[in-house]
């Protein structure tokens, strides 16, 4: 079979895809070697921050990382906009998502079979500037509001509240009215037995409003009114003629001091450490024994200021630049994309769920990746466990996207493709040219020697 020189020469040509190929398994190779240095670096910071915080003498006593119960214990959360008292959900956006709804299982007292329909709530607590926000979702078959001669607020759908105060002093609050609108707390005596109110508590601010389905009651407290310790209830009065109360459910039971639930906000004191400890672009979380975010630090986002700097410096090193927008349909078929311009949410979690928290809980150190839920970036997370004087409380996780090394690999391949396609074209016209010469010189002497051969 004869094979004319052009297909030779084009055959020969095709050894210019080693260029790509290779280029495609240095990338990968690439990648694999900064993935595993990556995972490498998370490990390495955090088992410093987990060594930093064993070595700090009373710090999860004091911030309570024991014997936490999450039955009883709220997690306030950082809200994220303004809240205008007003009986509406729409200031509590997106936190809103991660209420928790109360019903059975925090029943704590009932004088007839609970029945579901008859009283549940969703309830949310937050803090923003000087103030304890919290919000209640109630869904009330029946309402009953306070008699406005009455000196029994007790005697009407309401809403108890037990506080221990910075001094560690227990005070019991209430928060009834006569009809939807403002309303203030009334200061009530610990002494469960005393009914009447000791004194209006102004401080304590909130508005009722109806619902179809019961009523909304959105409230505020004054952070130096609180310690470490709050509770709040939900009481149902169905029947207005002997206005006893029928069912309490809440967080925990705000009637006595013992019983109260933690108020576990996130701390600044461990933030203020994990500050000094923070990779660029990385972001630090220590998680307790429930998987409630407890402090945090960092973003994953880049600064814009990084964000200049690599656009520069693609600009000026990749000798392609000029083929990337011709290119760009052929580097999707072979880059992985990601998203570089994601947006952190405006809520952050207060509970982590994500692969190896469990396992660092039961005391087993893991590197883990996640994709966020609303964009197409992938995280990479070191979780190791978090231990007090040999006993586990929780679990630091340290996280960070791949994006760098995503981006970094893209450019690889981009280069290997753009500088094949240049290869191509340039030895490509250059065998054509070269064959097209050389098959000339043989047509002229096949030619002459016709010629010859014909005289």
């Amino acid at each position: 079979m004869r094979i004319s020189l052009r297909l030779k020469l084009t055959l020969i040509s095709l050894l210019l895809l080693i260029i790509p190929l290779t280029g495609f398994r240095f990338s990968a190779m690439l990648q694999e070697n900064l993935l595993a240095s990556r995972e490498d670096a998370l490990m390495f910071t955090a088992k410093a921050v987990s060594t930093t915080l064993a070595n700090r003498p009373g710090i999860f006593d004091r911030e309570l990382f024991h014997s936490l119960d999450q039955n009883r214990d709220l997690y306030p959360i950082r809200l994220s906009s303004s809240i205008r008292l007003n009986g509406k959900t729409d200031d509590w956006q997106p936190e809103l998502s991660q209420s928790q709804t109360f019903g059975a299982e925090h029943v704590l007292s009932s004088t007839v079979p609970y029945n579901p329909g008859s009283l549940t709530f969703n309830h949310l607590v937050g803090q923003r500037g000087k103030h304890l926000y919290a919000l209640f979702l109630v869904q009330d078959d029946k309402l009953v509001y306070r008699h406005p001669n009455s000196l029994y607020p007790e005697k009407s759908d309401h809403i108890q509240i037990g506080i221990q105060d910075p001094d560690g002093v227990f005070h019991r609050y209430l928060l009834a009215t006569d009809k939807a609108g403002w309303v203030n707390g009334f200061r009530m005596n610990p002494d469960l037995e005393d009914k009447i109110p000791v004194a209006n508590e102004p401080r304590i601010q909130g508005v009722w409003v109806e619902t179809e389905y019961g009523y909304i009651v959105e409230l505020r407290i004054p952070l130096k009114m609180i310690g470490k310790r709050l509770a709040f209830a939900v009481a149902d009065v169905d029947n207005s003629e002997d206005r006893k109360i029928k069912t309490l459910i809440g967080t925990a039971n705000p009637g006595r001091t013992g019983e109260l639930g933690w108020l576990l906000a996130p701390s600044k004191d461990i933030e203020n450490l994990l500050k000094s400890l923070a990779r660029p672009h990385s972001r630090i979380r220590i998680v307790d024994e429930n998987r409630r975010v407890r402090a945090r630090f960092g973003s994953l986002q880049t600064t814009s200021t990084d964000l200049l700097e690599s656009e520069v410096d693609s600009k000026t090193t990749s000798l392609l630049n000029w083929l990337h927008h011709q290119l760009a349909p052929v580097y999707r078929l072979f880059t992985e994309s990601f998203s570089s311009n994601f947006t952190a949410p405006a809520s952050q979690a207060t509970e982590l769920d994500i692969i190896g928290i469990e396992e660092g809980l039961a005391g087993k150190s893991s590197i883990t990746h996640y994709r966020l839920d609303d964009a197409e970036v992938e995280v990479m997370a070191a979780i190791i466990p978090l231990r007090d004087q040999g006993i586990i409380v929780g679990v630091v996780v340290v996280e960070q996207t791949t994006n760098s090394i995503l981006a970094l690999k893209n450019k690889m391949i981009e280069e290997s493709i753009g500088l094949t396609v240049m290869a191509f074209i340039v030895v490509g016209f250059s065998l054509l040219f070269f064959a097209s010469r050389i098959s000339i010189r043989i047509r002229r002497l096949r030619n002459q020697a016709a010629n010859a051969i014909r005289y």
